[in-house]
């Protein structure tokens, strides 16, 4: 999954989906069929993992590596590219759970509070939490909560919840840094890119939302190592594997959502991606 912009679904209340309330937070509940290693996976918004079934490796830049067990948790900076390995275990699926943190509330005078609460909590790429005190399980679940359809929270409310669990984790010894340095050309094209998925984009279009000519945006993401086709077709995947691995939508329905009509071409591009086939996310392993 890739807590970035994380678009939901629109289908039944009953079924599992990705909350999200833009740029406060999102929260998501994971199943994997089986194990798989996802490389080169976009971390835009910090997050926190909780493992409630197999395990969770995650490698960030620099050989850093956390390993996280049933009942353990991984704290993830924003703005960096990890991969990681979901372990299932035998005979048993994957499962974990996501609070994404958005910039309004890591950059709100609360959340400044709370590391003013806990002068020992530093920035980590990566944090392994080995216990998690009650407390936090039950903001966890609160923040969880607010952020789910149904009630319709105020904004201040939900924020409140997702400050709570922030406190608990500055206690701990995790902040998540409120300043960050200028987004990239390509954070900024891969966040205009998320708005619309399954938009027929073109380069020429990206350049003008951006004030820039084509060859201005195509000569700068050179100079970040990128080109724009492939920046949207890893934007299209990566939420795609988050629809997977968070949504009970079907693989038919995702494709089509992140611009493709065949769902064999979809499945296609995916399994170039990531090295496994949509189905091998699910379950239930349907495809339709």
């Amino acid at each position: 999954m890739s807590p970035g912009p994380l678009p939901t679904q629109d289908s039944g209340a009953q079924l599992r989906r990705v909350h999200l309330r833009p740029d406060l937070g999102a929260a998501a509940h994971v199943l994997q069929a089986r194990s798989l290693r996802i490389v080169r996976v976009a971390i835009e918004a910090p997050a926190l993992i909780i493992v409630t079934h197999g395990c969770k490796t995650v490698q960030v830049a620099g050989g850093t590596t956390v390993r996280a067990a049933p009942g353990q948790a991984v704290a993830l900076a924003g703005g960096q590219i990890v991969d990681f390995a979901n372990e299932a275990p035998p005979g048993a699926r994957y499962e974990a759970r996501w609070l994404v943190f958005g910039h309004a509330v890591c950059n709100s005078f609360a959340a400044r509070q709370a590391l003013q609460a806990a002068p020992n909590a530093h920035p980590h790429p990566a944090r392994l939490l080995s216990e998690l005190p009650q407390g936090l399980h039950e903001a966890f679940a609160r923040a969880c909560q607010a952020l789910a359809p149904g009630g319709e929270r105020p904004d201040a409310v939900v924020a409140h919840h997702l400050h709570e669990v922030m406190l608990w984790l500055a206690l701990q010894g995790v902040a998540f840094s409120a300043h960050r340095a200028p987004p990239s050309l390509s954070e900024r094209v891969r966040a205009l890119l998320a708005g619309r998925l399954g938009h027929d984009w073109q380069a020429g279009q990206v350049a003008g939302e951006l004030a820039m000519s084509e060859p201005t945006l195509r000569r700068r993401l050179a100079g970040e190592g990128h080109r724009f086709g492939d920046l949207l077709v890893d934007a299209r995947m990566s939420f795609a594997l988050t629809q997977l691995q968070a949504s009970d939508q079907s693989i038919a329905a995702i494709a089509q959502n992140v611009g493709y009509a065949s769902a064999s071409r979809f499945a296609a591009r995916f399994r170039h991606r990531f090295g496994f086939a949509p189905s091998a996310v699910r379950v239930n392993g349907r495809e339709g």
